[in-house]
């Protein structure tokens, strides 16, 4: 049974300026599980916009169907580039601005080239599109934000393409989880937010001041609307008129100061949990994060902690880095406590095969039912430092309803990853079962957390780059770049005991170098 009293432990303080840019109050707040919710709900709210529609996204993609499983509206198209020209079409005094990352040619087997010309951003003359280069060598723009009418505002892990869309069952073989071209792809899993009030306000300020950095051109705020006239109809509000605050990584650049917002958010809410802490992240890699959870493992009275991550990184290239730098984080926990106190799980969906998980995306994290963070950023060193990013943080401190929100979103993404209705999650703890006793008492489905040992092979080990190359923390020049590089000098090259593994070396060097050169290019011009 329970180890912890239910008491809170020391309350976070949000302040402005260390863990936190802006702290506002949201009148409504919902929380979005998984990409169908956060789909529609964002072409339910866009239909109600007269003013504008501000986008900042990593990616986005102009096929990428919103509604999947519900009828249109009002003969609205269901893919977005289609959806957004008709609002246009239909509502004279309606400006769309999409503020997108000028991603590297690493990626470009995967994305789409020159979207803007390819795909037609630029067709409407009230449909502004451009590709954010206005970032330090190898960063990239990675926030994830809608705001709309500085009313309402989508903020979480989703952007508005390809292969996010799917339903919290998860199903193995949807058949309406497919790319544009048909294609299937895995079971994905992430958490969004869609909240309304001053918070937008606070956004949508946040969305100019970004679109100005990137172009130069100034926007203007618009004027508020009630809330009502824009919120999407049939999604309820899980939270009211609650305290949220809006936090940065911004990486130092030109006239830039460095903001670090969010890990000091995260070490902060850390340390004062009593009872536990529950981070959902695609990344497991962060060493400042890594500390701060130590730390807490390492006091006998500390808090349980539970994690869900993916099974395995996509690609060979993540596979050799960041799940390597995972691995040694995850081991450096497991030694400071054993099994007592951490889990560490991947998401498993009925009849998939052995070495399929849900491909968890989410950036979450809620300590004690009391403070909670949503957002884009992953608990990666580049995420807490290095690339453009927007969290935010629901504070119940002191606020019984919005501790049962919280709770409640427990409840909900618990029962999602073990197929059990969040009823029974919530019943389990009522008979005084700890966080990790009811994972255990109720994780026994075809559908469940599955351990996740983590580990990597040892010739895989052997090949990781230096975490700065890896997974940097901070900006880096060509030079610095260079020296961290494995074998940068020849006699490094000898202890590599096979030839694949010394290609291997030499692959990921050049990938990683590859991305940094286009970036130096972009950024000199």
């Amino acid at each position: 049974m329970s180890r912890h009293s239910s008491s809170l432990g020391p309350p976070l303080s949000l302040q402005p300026g260390r863990n936190c840019w802006r702290v506002a109050e949201a009148e409504r707040l919902t929380f979005l599980i998984d990409g169908a919710s956060y789909f529609e709900a964002f072409y339910r709210a866009a239909l109600n916009a007269e003013r504008s529609i501000t986008i900042l996204s990593w990616d986005i993609n102009p096929r990428t169907r919103l509604l999947r499983n519900v009828p249109n509206v009002d003969g609205f198209p269901p893919e977005l580039g289609p959806f957004l020209r008709r609002l246009l079409h239909r509502k004279q005094s309606l400006h769309v601005y999409i503020l997108n990352w000028d991603y590297s040619f690493i990626y470009a087997t995967e994305r789409q080239w020159f979207p803007a010309v390819r795909f037609g951003w630029n067709s409407h003359p009230r449909l502004h599109f451009h590709l954010n280069n206005r970032h330090p060598i190898g960063a990239c723009h990675h926030e994830k934000l809608v705001v709309i009418d500085d009313t309402v505002a989508f903020i979480g892990g989703l952007d508005l393409t390809t292969r996010r869309w799917d339903t919290s069952e998860h199903q193995h073989h949807d058949p309406r989880r497919v790319d544009p071209d048909g294609s299937r792809y895995a079971p994905f899993h992430d958490v969004h937010t869609i909240v309304a009030g001053e918070v937008a306000v606070v956004l949508g300020d946040l969305a100019r001041l970004g679109w100005h950095r990137a172009t130069g051109e100034h926007l203007m705020p618009t004027h508020r609307r009630p809330v009502s006239d824009l919120w999407p109809a049939g999604i309820p509000a899980d939270l009211t008129r609650c305290s949220v605050a809006v936090a940065r990584t911004q990486p130092q650049f030109e006239d830039q100061p460095e903001a670090r917002e969010i890990e000091q958010l995260y070490r902060d809410a850390i340390a004062t949990a009593r009872r536990y802490i529950f981070i959902e992240s695609q990344y497991l890699t962060a060493h400042r994060i890594g500390e701060a959870l130590h730390r807490r493992l390492t006091d006998p009275q500390g808090p349980e902690i539970v994690l869900v991550t993916r099974m395995k990184s996509d690609g060979w290239l993540e596979h050799h880095t960041m799940d390597v730098l995972r691995a040694r984080l995850i081991r450096r926990l497991r030694d400071a406590t054993g099994r007592d106190r951490l889990r560490v799980y991947w998401p498993a969906t009925p009849n998939a095969p052995s070495d399929t998980s849900i491909g968890v995306h989410s950036k979450l994290l809620i300590v004690d039912d009391a403070v909670a963070t949503i957002g884009s950023a992953n608990c990666s060193n580049r995420s807490m430092g290095l690339d453009t990013e927007c969290n935010l943080i629901i504070d119940g401190t002191g606020n019984e309803q919005v501790q049962a929100g919280l709770r409640s979103l427990r409840y909900r993404l618990l029962g999602e990853h073990m197929g059990r209705d969040p009823s029974e999650v919530e019943h389990a703890e009522r008979r005084g079962f700890s966080f990790i006793e009811t994972i255990d008492h109720l994780n026994n489905g075809s559908r469940g957390l599955w351990d996740c040992s983590c580990e990597v092979a040892p010739e895989v080990d052997h090949l990781v780059l230096d975490t700065a190359l890896a997974d940097p923390e901070r900006p880096a020049g060509p030079d610095q770049l260079w020296k961290m590089l494995p074998g940068s000098s020849l006699s490094q090259y000898q202890s590599y005991s096979h030839p694949a593994l010394l290609l291997s070396s030499i692959a990921i060097g050049v990938g990683l170098l590859g991305l940094a050169w286009h970036y130096s290019r972009r950024n000199s011009s």
